[in-house]
């Protein structure tokens, strides 16, 4: 059975994402991360570095980049647990309780596969080492939203509400969502994992810029580097808003990142808004922080729709 948005609740978000959200406080001085992932997530370390700015910005002082891995395309989360052994990152470093956050980010991840397996080592591994530790299984394109005719611009609100709503077992984050997440989570009666949804921040971007309100940015595409979707300069400053966003708990909407803003450009700063707000707007649609308690309800709530994404009061 196909559970689906509806655009009135997609646009409900997308207008609770253009409201004014200040930065908010918050305790920690910095987390220590290690990125890894394939191509559309950490091609050539963008997603560690620009993240490094973000914190920066936020006044992170003690936001450490422990290192970042790029799993090889089709490979998924975890390279087969990196076959050369433990001695081999992330494992050596999550092993040796160095590291407080852990991103892993998969392609297709089918239910009891290799990948799924590797991503429930690296939980158990960082509960062993560092029992404060977290796991960020990451979300990344638009699901099913790959070539077709005409191209990222032809797609509708419509369209985004469907593609990045619906789910079934066919769907290419049906594993993450309300499946491995909260069954993980309940295992350990705790928040050991969560899930991280850049594809979500993508729609509501993209829902922006149809409507003309993204400074400076008048397609879609420009979202995009290639037709596999891959990610520009502004989709990648997109997704590591969310990546930020989701790792404190924050909001990054008013941050000023001096690398990404000439001094004095309005259209600039406008459009860092707008990916910030966007961000923030995914984040909170879609709960990463959900306590193991909860997971037995919110299943027989949603019945296999997506984890509350469409409730407004959550933004």
């Amino acid at each position: 059975m196909v559970a689906s948005l509806s655009l009135a609740c997609f646009v409900g978000t997308l207008a609770a994402a253009e409201k004014p959200v200040a930065p908010a406080p918050t305790e920690s001085k910095g987390k220590r991360v290690f990125f890894t992932g394939h191509s559309f997530f950490i091609a050539g370390g963008y997603m560690a570095k620009k993240v490094d700015l973000i914190a920066k910005a936020a006044g992170k002082e003690e936001h450490e980049r422990v290192g970042w891995r790029y799993s090889g395309g089709g490979s998924g989360a975890v390279d087969k647990w990196w076959a050369k052994g433990a001695d081999e990152e992330p494992r050596k470093s999550v092993a040796a309780g160095k590291v407080d956050i852990l991103t892993l980010c998969t392609y297709w991840m089918k239910k009891g596969s290799e990948q799924e397996r590797c991503v429930r080592n690296f939980v158990k591994l960082m509960q062993e080492s560092n029992p404060d530790g977290l796991v960020y299984l990451i979300t990344t394109k638009v699901p099913s939203d790959g070539e077709y005719k005409g191209g990222w611009d032809v797609r509708t609100k419509a369209e985004l509400a469907r593609l990045s709503g619906w789910i079934d077992e066919t769907h290419r984050y049906a594993n993450h969502h309300g499946a491995l997440v909260d069954e993980i989570n309940k295992a350990y009666g705790k928040t050991v994992i969560k899930a991280v949804p850049l594809y979500y921040g993508q729609a509501l971007m993209r829902a922006q810029i149809i409507d003309g309100k993204v400074e400076g940015v008048k397609k879609q595409s420009e979202l995009y580097s290639d037709a596999m979707g891959h990610v520009s300069e502004l989709g990648q400053r997109l997704n590591s808003y969310t990546v930020f966003a989701a790792i404190y708990g924050e909001s990054p909407v008013g941050l000023h990142v001096p690398e990404w803003e000439k001094s004095g450009d309005a259209v600039l700063r406008a459009q860092a808004l707008s990916l910030q707000k966007a961000a923030w707007a995914a984040v909170q649609a879609v709960p990463v922080t959900q306590n193991a308690t909860q997971v037995d309800q919110s299943k027989n709530e949603q019945k296999g729709t997506h984890r509350n994404l469409l409730k407004k009061d959550q933004i």
